[in-house]
């Protein structure tokens, strides 16, 4: 086990916890294995609060969680209810969609079933009448249309290294945002996002070389392909370019 006090970034210098009459002391700690230890993003010693305790700090930390969702079956879910859009004309709309022989012959046999009042009776009659709204609005009221955004274009030199190394600048920025006045933190994050804008610029540079030495292979060898990979080159540019504007 290890005390995570004085060693985890945000607490370096290992900040008191506890102020009262007779001095300032550290009786507050954090304690951690070494697995977990490693997993610690931050801790930090918040400044002593009144109104919070009578002579304590309080004291929080960030965990790295590790985790791996897993799909489960279940017979407990329901479809999501269906939306409809309602405007000047749906109530008129609406109405003579009721009035139609199918939902006609609906509402009568609604209301000639005399059933008991049961709970399981009374959940039959409201998914009926529920069912009898539904019919009526799906002849009569428009769904609203989804907005189709589109996605921004993968780029083929993006791997999972960068996608990770981003993942732990857009983390670590996070946490600058909340403690900007703090050297560790501010160090610590520029640090990788250097390191991340290095490899970034790497990687493309190294995708172009690959991508000329293949059009310079492919030029002599099969022409029909070389064209296909410059097609392909031009459709992307625009694709990006639309995605700009």
């Amino acid at each position: 086990m290890r005390v995570v006090n004085g060693r985890c970034m945000g607490d370096l210098l290992g900040h008191f916890t506890c102020f009262n009459t007779h001095g300032q002391s550290t009786v507050d700690y954090l304690i951690a294995n070494e697995r977990l230890f490693n997993q610690i993003l931050y801790f930090r010693v918040s400044e002593f609060v009144s109104t919070f305790s009578d002579c304590h700090c309080k004291i929080s930390w960030e965990i790295l969680a590790k985790y791996q969702i897993t799909e489960t079956q279940s017979n407990n879910l329901h479809a999501a209810p269906v939306n409809f859009r309602w405007t000047e004309d749906s109530p008129l709309k609406f109405q003579q969609a009721l009035l139609s022989p199918d939902n006609q012959q609906k509402i009568s046999s609604f209301l000639i079933n005399d059933s008991d009042c049961s709970s399981e009776d009374i959940n039959k009659k409201a998914q009926d009448l529920c069912d009898i709204f539904l019919s009526a609005a799906k002849i009569s009221l428009v769904t609203p249309k989804k907005n189709k955004k589109g996605s921004r274009p993968q780029k083929k030199w993006f791997d999972s290294d960068l996608f990770k190394m981003r993942k732990n600048v857009i983390s670590l920025g996070k946490i600058y945002s909340r403690y900007p006045k703090d050297p560790v933190i501010k160090g610590r994050y520029y640090k990788y996002f250097r390191i991340y804008n290095k490899c970034r610029k790497v990687k493309y540079k190294q995708f172009i070389n690959s991508m000329l030495q293949k059009l310079d292979t492919l030029r002599v060898e099969n022409p029909k392909q070389y064209w296909k990979l410059i097609n392909d080159i031009q459709d992307s540019k625009k694709r990006k370019l639309l995605f700009t504007n």
